[in-house]
Order: structure tokens, then sequence, then C-alpha cells
């Protein structure tokens, strides 16, 4: 059976979600598109999404995150048909969130659009969200998603690669990532610096290879 990499979003579940953009484009150019983008990203879903991880390069994105218990009273705030569906217990939660990210997404795609003078899709169609039900495919992961710079031959090392949340976790300033139940489940920054240095000599081994 073919995998569903599609998996629908439920309070309280675990998600890495991943897009990239068709061939031949760049998604981000400078730093200013990166910053722009993460913006963006807040913007939708800082009030539904707990993140925990993220990592962006030049042709895709992914985000490691929990759906928040509490959206509804957010939702409340949104002025959209897909939000009223939901709050109408017309569409589940699921309708909602894909919505944000066709929001989101497509206002990008727009701005690409114009600045590029280009037209048509600029991402993959059906952004990827996989449901990670166990601890070690979380911790998985996590490493994986923060190991993607180097598995692509930008930098060689994690902390060289500055548009990733590896610098959240390394760093004692004040983050929007939710590094702290990251830290719980895995028993600390020792054990982070542990299991990423791990995880890059298993790499280079070529014993991982998600693409």
């Amino acid at each position: 059976m073919a995998r569903n990499y599609r998996d629908e979003f439920e309070t309280g579940s675990i998600y890495h979600v991943y897009n990239k953009v068709v061939s031949g484009e760049t998604l981000f150019n400078n730093e200013e598109d990166y910053t722009n983008f993460l913006k963006r990203y807040s913007k939708y879903f800082s009030p539904y999404f707990e993140t925990f991880a993220y990592c962006l390069i030049p042709n895709h994105f992914h985000f490691l995150v929990r759906v928040k218990d509490n959206v509804d009273s957010f939702i409340e705030n949104e002025n959209t048909n897909a939000a009223k569906k939901f709050l109408n217990e017309e569409e589940p939660l699921n309708s909602f969130l894909e919505h944000q990210l066709s929001r989101m997404l497509s206002g990008v795609a727009i701005k690409y659009n114009n600045l590029n003078n280009r037209v048509g899709p600029l991402f993959k169609q059906g952004t990827k969200r996989v449901s990670l039900m166990t601890e070690s495919r979380i911790i998985y992961q996590l490493c994986y998603i923060h190991h993607n710079p180097i598995h692509h031959k930008l930098t060689s090392e994690y902390k060289d690669w500055k548009f990733s949340s590896y610098h959240a976790y390394t760093s004692e300033r004040p983050t929007q990532i939710s590094k702290g139940p990251i830290l719980d489940l895995i028993g600390g920054i020792d054990v982070f610096h542990a299991l990423h240095k791990d995880f890059k000599l298993e790499s280079d081994e070529n014993l991982f290879d998600e693409g």
C-alpha cells in the first residue's frame, strides 16, 4: 500500500510538514526571503501550531509541529469561510488548517511570480504532512530536519546553516521555537548534541537517505 503523505491534522498530534518548489525555481534567494517566509508562517500558524523545529533551504521547507489543543478561540478571530465552517461544525479542523496552508503559500507564490515575471504554480501540489506516532520518529525527524542543509551539501556543519531551528536549541536567547518539550523528551541539551552528531555520522555512511 502506498504511503499516505497527507495525514489529517488533529489536535494534540505531531507532524512533519514539508513541501518544495517546482523544478528550476529557487524559493529563497537572499536572507530577506527566508525572514519573510518565517514571518508569514508565524502569521498563519503561531496560534495553531506549537513549532518544535524547522529548516529552510533554497528550494524547500520543513517544519516539525504539534497542533495545539485550544485552537477554537483563535479560529474565532479568523474572518474566512473555512473558519466559519469549522466553528459551525460543517468542516473538520483539518480543512481549516489546509486552508491556512493554502493562504500562506498562495501569498508567497503571488509575490514570487510578480517579482520574477512568471505565472503558474510555485509549489508542488499538496504540502506533505506525516503524523509522528512514536518518540523515536519524533527524534528522528528532529535530526533529519536539522540535517537537511548538510544532506543537500549546502554546509558541512549544523551550526553553519543560519535558517534552521538548530540555533534556537543551542542558544539562550528567546525564541518562538518550543524547545522545552523536545529537550525533556530526549534528556537535555547534551543528548541533543549527541543525537545530531550520531545522525550526521550515520548519514555520512549513507544509512539515511529520505531525500
